[in-house]
């Protein structure tokens, strides 16, 4: 793709319209269609205009989810404003509202974006390279998986935000305000009797205190300014709201108007100064100060609030110097013997200290005036405090550290002191001290939440502390005003205040139980704690860096049952707001429950995290549950199920919620429409509105005594903070929750397995249904590109079926009404997302991933470039474009993307399979290594052989094995539990009842004893429920799906013989079966339990199993592993039929099969069976086609469509529709010609419409599913050593002799199963190499591999001459010799035109090749090639000197690694004889292969067709069937073995191959002869020779060319499948095994 497709032609609509748009303060995307574009097979955009089709379902198995854990919530909200300046969030709303016909129209926009990238692509199109010809391989992979990038704002997956170490350190600068006026009432009282008092009840003032938390200088800021409107706008200063301002954050009452010109010449003033902004000397405050005149100070303090105002609206900062650059250090008091200091006045000039120090903390005259009324009152503690903070922000910490200290003599349990103490000794290093001052804190006031933030804070962290002395910013260096040293801080007194976990366990009338692991019980008000050794309770680990979670569990649990004192929050019930906590404090509350679930998710304990979150919600739900909120929702939206179940007074359960789809903009007014009496605020937080629950402010009356007041104003402003605030905690908590659902949907470890499990227990379980809402919730609360994004992913997954029946929200009039899928919505969502942020990676990635699995591979690709472009570190955005740029063909282009995703990411298992297939694939061998016992290839590019230890691993490869042993086993942990969850009132468990279901299945037909039957598969239930630490992992949910598609194969069965008996054909056509509700019950199949998530897939998909050192168990998990996922997707679908799809009437006579594939195109599958369609005996047997993928009007799809009986198109169909019409055309065999190749529809065998299922030519391995019966092979390619029911059947009888042996007796049947096998079905899980297939075979004779050579590929005789030089290569090829071919008997003339074409045809292909060459070649495909394979036909070359390697571009970039390998590895004059061709149509292809004189067989994975071909042109082969369990390494000597010269061709070991191609080439020998005519012709001899023209001479009767031949064998096949479905043989636990029985089927060749 040349360059990126410009991103705002996509989401932009015109030029125009845009600067409209930024005309009027307005955002408008449009949106996508999702309408997929008519594409051609190999993904190219057609030149013409792009035509609508119904749009391509993404496809959930292909999805990898990359999680980005919520930790940089707030940096990348800072960075977003600074970057783009989103609108406000009402602003938001208009914006959506505004733009509704786009983002709910996507078929409009996506009509525009298609015209837009015609004239870009139109424009870019000539700088496109040419691409070669390209030929396709007969097993095309699937595409590239495509990556879904999830990103979760607000945390990093267990530690709040505010726990980060780095975060800044504030100091509480006001008091209490409950607190104050408690200390004044002490004051009036007498401060020695009180303190004396407090001594006494040390637990009286915090219970005093506890209702009201100080706010810090961060949020508190608009509460801190009681000045600047009025004076502000007297004096003519600009206005708040020009300046971006709230005005409600700034209030003044200025009492006296005649003042206003004095202000205004203040100003004056204030403008023409240029030195700082305050032009106050020392003399003119203090004249100013003096009280002599009320007139004089009322005009400074509105003067000084005008001027406050300034500062902070103008955001214009004061000199900030260091004490140190100030006369003297420090600002001296402002003295006035004459002052009578009043009450009064120290407020008024407090409140403006505390509004300098809320704009600009080092304004000079700050310190100046605190000093000042500090000399008037020197106990006045406010003042103190707010000097501490002042000293603490000039980084004067031992300065700020005595104040805070003297606060503490006049009142010892003052807790903003402590607090602040704290904070300052953390700043200095001394970490352990701070813990001890926040731990009392806490102790005296565990509402005090700053104390409680701090201490959970620093117990989370991992800095270390080993020296509680160490000073990091050296703070010895300062001294305070009159020169004294550093302060020496001490620790809390242990005899009046017990530190630590302990001193608060203590404090709380807790008992402290000393136990092993912790845990807690607030029920019991007992919480269990670790013995850790220190007598002040700071845990021994703080002094090694190590977060303590479980102490800090411990404070979080102390402070919960503080409030929650008499109430089992613990338990699943819902949990309300307690009455002493004020409600502006709520999220503060909120952000406790939450730090909980994040350090109970980190300690292991997934469950109780998840009830920590709902906890967090339930406070602002006003006590509603996540159930009930999540009926709610639904109920809002239309649904007539919940609303039934309302009028009842139930709710609806998570797994019989509907699910609830919603477009963005309806999504954003979730809460509005939910919420609607209370005006969209949540239930929970109503009290917040209108100011209700804002906090209490000191006022002083005209007596001077200073008493709490309402400041209305200013009370809004923190109504409207605290909603902000619980809303974005809410949204936060609801994501994390979200996150923790698909977790547990789809569990990655044993931990979140082992959760869900206990979840399926108690009955709310996580489904689609309850997660969706959660999503809505967060992105009405917060609107968020991120939250977006996780949407429009899990959106994509949707099914059209599912889709069809959710609730929705009725659209708007001016809306065109549409069909909502998910796809849809998706596209949706990902442009409203970048509508917040066009900036915002993964938005773009996800955005591309969508289009690539609609089939835009194009747009996908400039969607990756404008992700990489927005962060070019995004390895899944760079992983994802590798995938599309090699899908494209451009493989050696994508190398870049992937190396850029693994230097990013080392452990981007994605990016690293991504690689090493793209290396492999163009011969990039560097770095490679090896695995086992094979040749390592190192980084430099060096080759060194084999070294004879198996266990040896290294370099690129060997980190995918480790990769796919590491996916294997953490898959293998699925579904654990499933089998003992309860599925009915009486206790039975899941697996008792898929047992009965079993058990009663084969009583249809099985007399066996009943009894025998339960106690066989009790024993095979304990197998799983007796795992423990040290067994094996078993893969309970894949046992449990393969019971269940056991169960229904019986079913049908069963179905079968009740209505038409064992008959095998019947000479009158039967009816077929009417489904009615009686029979739907009585057949029903068993459902999976929608608990049971979607089953984990490795990275390594099968289809690369082929060129991978991988062991059997490997590659035959990989499959099963893809087909559990396939089974489970499909089973769990909506529109899969609840019953058990009826079998067909019996064959009346003709068996009915059908072929279900997308290759009925130009294609080597096509290229192959083009006849065999039309082969069939029509008599005995009628064939269905069943294309699903369009014509492609070449003449392959066009001769199989005319030959084939039944042909049809079902490429626009649903899986629901092609099941539907396999049912009705009544299939007896549906045989499945895809596997897992691009393509493929397995879905539709996974419903099991057709009682005999079979895997054919397709994909050359095993599928692992219990929706494949049966695989077409033969016994060379698949042996059946390897087929697990020949192991089940030699295991069967080896127990049998060894329990005959000492029992004498045969009623052993008990002793037959064991573990998770089934009868005639090894469990693939097992740990063992013994076999790979799960599939029966049907073993052809002679080859399983067909082909249609014999009647496609002939060169006929053309009698005219031909004019060689006005004609082409490829005719020029073809053309006949001069003289008349010879008869069909006359071998020797055969064979003598046959010398001559081909001599004729090398000269034509190799002009200036000497004759006395021999050619070797091979015409594979280069992924197929290894190392040790080029190095050896590196050594053939060096044996043979007058030696070439023949091979392909295929592709071209390969050309030039494997020409640097062969010189490093061999030189430079064996590699000038390796010699490269392009890609030839596939006439030439194999007609030139005549050319070559030996072709070499690749062992990996063997040539497939291209061995056909060769042999069909008489070439011979040299092939070496490598493995016994790869397929795709035998089928070479499958094919050499049919010609009848197999013993000629195949070799046993790699050294036997090396020597059997030496020794032909060498003993080939050329002569010259003149023939009748009198022209010289050339003859061969030797014995390459006589084997060349043995197989030219018997081609026309050779078994392996023999199509019709072969058509016949494949009906006796399918007969015998059929036959023994019906009479039960196929089932071992159903038909009685005898010794000399076999469980797959050999077809016999009645001419042989």
């Amino acid at each position: 793709m040349p360059g990126a497709f410009p991103a705002d032609r996509l989401y932009l609509q015109t030029h125009n319209s845009r600067q409209k748009q930024q005309e009027s303060n307005t955002t408008s995307n449009t949106r996508l269609r999702h309408d997929s574009d008519s594409f051609s097979r190999n993904g190219q955009l057609p030149q013409q205009q792009l035509q609508p089709t119904v749009a391509i379902q993404y496809d959930p198995t292909s999805v990898v989810s990359s999680y980005i854990y919520p930790q940089q919530q707030q940096q990348q909200q800072q960075q977003q404003q600074q970057q783009n300046l989103p609108l406000p969030q009402q602003q938001q709303f208009q914006t959506v509202n505004h733009h509704d016909q786009h983002l709910s129209s996507p078929q409009s926009a996506f009509s525009q974006y298609q015209q837009l990238y015609q004239q870009y692509y139109h424009e870019q199109t000539q700088q496109q390279p040419q691409q070669s010809h390209y030929l396709p391989p007969l097993m095309l992979p699937p595409p590239s998986p495509t990556l879904a990038s999830y990103y979760f704002e607000g945390s990093n997956g267990w530690v709040n935000h505010y726990y980060d170490p780095k975060r800044r350190q504030y100091l509480s600068s006001r008091v209490d305000p409950e607190f104050q006026k408690q200390y004044q009432q002490q004051q009036r009282d007498g401060t020695s009797s009180t303190t004396h008092h407090q001594q006494q009840h040390p637990h009286h003032s915090y219970q005093q205190q506890q209702q009201q938390q100080p706010l810090n200088h961060h949020s508190s800021n608009n509460n801190n300014n009681t000045m600047a409107v009025a004076a502000a706008a007297a004096a003519g200063l600009p206005t708040l709201d020009s300046l971006g301002l709230n005005p409600q954050q700034f209030q003044i009452a200025v009492q006296q108007q005649q003042q206003q010109q004095q202000i205004l010449q203040l100003q004056q003033q204030q403008k023409t100064s240029q030195q700082h902004l305050y032009p106050y000397t020392t003399n003119d405050l203090n004249q100013l100060i003096s009280p002599s005149s009320v007139t004089s100070q009322q005009q400074y303090l509105a003067a000084a609030a005008a001027a406050a105002a300034v500062a902070q609206a103008s955001g214009v900062s004061t000199p900030s110097a260091s004490l140190s650059q100030q006369q003297g250090g420090v600002l001296y008091p402002l003295t006035n013997n004459n002052v009578q200091w009043t009450e009064e006045w120290r407020e008024n000039m407090l409140q403006y200290a505390h509004t300098l120090y809320s704009t600009a903390p080092r304004n000079p005259e700050l310190l100046t005036i605190l000093h000042t009324i500090h000399n008037a009152y020197p106990d006045h503690l406010p003042t103190l405090l707010l000097l501490a903070c002042v000293y603490y922000t000039y980084q004067d910490y031992q300065s700020s550290l005595r104040y805070n200290q003297l606060i503490l003599k006049f009142d010892p349990h003052y807790v903003e002191a402590m607090s602040n103490i704290g904070t300052t000794l953390r700043s200095m290093g001394r970490t352990t001290e701070a813990e001890q001052w926040w731990y009392q804190a806490v102790k005296l006031r565990p509402g005090y939440w700053d104390a409680v933030e701090n201490l959970v804070g620093v117990l989370c962290s991992t800095v270390s502390n080993n020296n509680s002395n160490t000073n990091i910013n050296d703070t010895s260096k300062h001294q305070d005003e009159k020169g004294s040293t550093k302060v020496s801080v001490s620790t809390p007194s242990d005899n009046t205040i017990t530190t630590g976990i302990n001193g608060l366990l203590s404090a709380s009338g807790v008992s402290s139980t000393l136990t092993s692991n912790g845990s807690t019980n607030n029920n019991g008000n007992t919480i269990s704690i670790e013995n850790n050794g220190n007598s002040n309770g700071v845990s021994s680990s703080s002094k090694q860096g190590y977060p303590r979670y479980k102490e800090a569990l411990r404070v979080c649990e102390f402070v919960e049952l503080y409030f929650f004192k008499g109430q089992e929050t613990t338990l699943n019930g819902p949990i309300k707001a307690p009455k002493q906590l004020p409600i502006h404090q709520l999220p503060r509350m909120q952000n406790l429950f939450y730090a909980k679930g994040n350090l109970k998710y980190a300690l292991g304990d997934i469950v109780g995290a998840r009830r920590e979150y709902e906890k967090g919600l339930e406070l602002v739900f006003g006590g509603t549950n996540l159930v009930a909120i999540s009926n709610h929702i639904a109920l809002a939206c239309g649904s007539t199920a919940v609303m039934e179940a309302t009028q009842y007074g139930k709710l609806l359960d998570s797994s019989a919620l509907p699910l609830v789809l919603l477009q963005p903009d309806q999504a954003v007014r979730i809460i509005q429409i939910a919420f609607s009496q209370s005006n969209g605020i949540l239930p929970g937080l109503v009290g917040l509105n209108g100011g209700t629950a804002a906090t209490t402010t000191t006022t002083t009356n005209n007596n001077g005594v200073t008493g709490g007041g309402n400041d209305n104003n200013s009370n809004n402003s923190n109504a409207t903070n605290a909603l902000q605030q619980a809303n974005q905690t809410t949204s936060t908590i609801l994501l994390t929750l979200a996150k923790l659902f698909q977790d547990m949907m789809n569990p990655s470890t044993p931990a979140i397995a082992a959760a869900a499990a206990d979840t399926a227990e108690s009955g709310v379980t996580p489904t689609m249904a309850l997660l969706l809402p959660l999503y809505y919730l967060s992105l009405a609360l917060h609107p968020s590109p991120s939250t977006a994004n996780n949407l429009g992913i899990i959106l994509s997954n949707i099914s059209g079926a599912s889709a069809a029946l959710a609730v929705k929200l009725p659209q708007q009039p001016q809306q065109q009404q549409q069909a909502m899928t998910g796809t849809m919505l998706a596209m949706q969502y990902y442009m409203y997302g970048l509508q917040l942020d066009n900036r915002h990676p993964h938005l773009y990635t996800n955005l591309g991933s969508l289009l690539k699995d609609m089939g835009h591979l194009n747009e996908a690709v400039c969607m990756y470039e404008k992700a990489v472009e927005c962060n070019p570190r995004f390895d899944v955005a760079l992983a994802n474009l590798g995938n599309a740029i090699k899908d494209m063909g451009r493989v050696q282009d994508s190398v870049q993307w992937y190396r850029r995703a693994v230097e990013v990411n080392p452990n981007f298992v994605d990016a690293v399979c991504g690689l090493v297939n793209s290396l492999g694939g163009v011969c990039d061998w560097r770095g490679r290594g090896g695995v086992g016992n094979e040749a390592t290839v190192d980084q430099l590019g060096n080759y060194y052989p084999a070294a004879g230890d198996k266990n040896a691993r290294s370099g690129w490869i060997g980190r995918v094995v480790d990769i796919v042993e590491k996916q294997l086993d953490e898959g293998a942990v699925w579904g654990v539990g499933v089998l003992k969850m309860q599925v009915d009132q009486q206790g039975k468990s899941l697996g008792e009842q898929l047992a009965e279901i079993l058990v009663q299945a084969n009583a249809v037909v099985s007399q066996n004893d009943s009894s025998r039957l339960v106690e066989l598969w009790t024993k095979r239930l304990a197998h799983f429920s007796e795992q423990s630490v040290n067994s094996n992992k078993k893969n309970e949910g894949g046992w449990v799906i393969r019971l269940i598609e056991r169960i229904m194969r019986r079913l049908q069965r069963n179905w079968y013989l009740e209505q038409y008996g064992t008959t095998l054909r019947s000479d009158l056509p039967q009816t077929a079966i009417l489904v009615t509700k009686d029979l739907s019950q009585r057949y029903q199949r068993p459902l999976i339990p929608s608990s049971l998530s979607a089953p984990p897939v490795p990275t390594v998909l099968p289809f690369h199993t082929f060129t991978y050192p991988l062991s059997a168990r490997e590659v035959r998990l990989i499959s099963h592993r893809n087909a559990l996922r396939i089974s489970h997707g499909t089973l769990t679908s909506s529109w899969v039929a609840s019953h058990v799809y009826p079998p067909p009437p019996p064959p009346a006579p003709r068996l009915k099969i059908g072929y279900v594939s997308s290759d009925f195109n130009n294609h080597p599958l096509a290229h192959l069976m083009q006849s065999v369609f039309g082969f069939h005996d029509t008599h005995k047997y009628q064939v269905f086609c069943y294309a699903t993928t369009p014509s492609d009007h070449s003449p392959y799809r066009q001769k199989i469509e005319r030959e084939a009986e039944s042909f049809i198109d079902v490429s626009s169909w649903s899986n629901q529709h092609v099941v539907e019409r396999i049912i009705s055309d009544g299939i007896h065999v549906l045989v499945n010609l895809n596997g897992y190749t691009k393509g493929a529809r397995n879905e539709i065998f996974a419903a099991r419409p057709s009682p005999v299922q079979c895997s054919f030519m397709g994909f050359a391995g095993t599928l692992g599913g219990g929706w494949c019966d049966w695989i077409i092979a033969d016994p060379i390619v698949c042996p059946p050593e390897m087929v697990s029911c020949e192991i089940w059947r030699q295991r069967q009888q080896g127990k049998r002799n060894l329990h005959d042996h000492y029992h004498h007796s045969s009623s052993s049947s008990l002793l037959f199963e064991e573990g998770g096998d089934f009868e005639g079905d090894v469990d693939p899980e097992e740990n063992t190499d013994d076999f790979v297939y799960t599939e029966k075979f049907i073993y052809m004779p002679h080859s399983y591999f067909v082909n249609d050579h014999k009647q496609g590929f002939r060169e006929e005789h053309d009698q005219n001459n031909v004019d060689k030089n006005n004609t082409s290569t490829a005719a020029l090829m073809l053309q006949p010799p001069p003289h008349p071919p010879p008869h069909a008997d006359d071998h020797e003339g055969l064979w003598a035109v046959e010398e001559e074409r081909r001599w004729s045809m090398r000269q034509e292909v190799f002009p200036n090749l000497p004759p006395d060459v021999v050619i070797f070649a091979n015409f594979n495909q280069l992924y197929k090639l290894e190392p040790s394979t080029f190095r050896m036909w590196l050594r053939i070359l060096e044996r043979v000197p007058n030696g070439i390697l023949w091979l392909l571009r295929f592709p071209p970039a390969g050309e030039r690694h494997l020409r640097r390998c062969a010189t490093e590895w061999a030189g430079a004059q064996t590699a000038n004889r390796v010699i490269f061709t392009d890609v030839a149509p596939k006439h030439v292809h194999i007609h030139r292969g005549r050319v070559a004189d030996i072709f070499l067989d690749t062992p990996e994975c063997n040539a497939h067709t291209t061995a056909a071909d060769i042999l069909w042109s008489g070439t011979p082969i040299v092939t070496y069937p490598k493995y016994m369990h790869k397929m795709c390494s035998r089928v070479g000597a499958s094919i050499a073995q049919a010609t009848g010269y197999g013993k000629e061709m195949i070799v046993a070991t790699e050294q036997e191959y090396e020597d059997r191609a030496v020794n032909l080439a060498l003993g080939l020998k050329y002569t010259y002869e003149t023939s009748n005519h009198g022209k010289t012709e050339r003859r061969g001899h030797g014995e390459l020779m006589l084997l060349r023209k043995r197989l030219f001479l018997t081609r026309e009767n050779s078994r392996l060319f023999d199509t019709c031949r072969w058509t016949r064998n494949l009906e006796r096949g399918f007969t015998e499948a059929w036959r023994r479905w019906v009479t039960a043989e196929e089932f071992e636990d159903i038909h009685h095994i005898t010794n000399n029985t076999a469980g797959c089927i050999w077809v016999t060749d009645p001419d042989d």
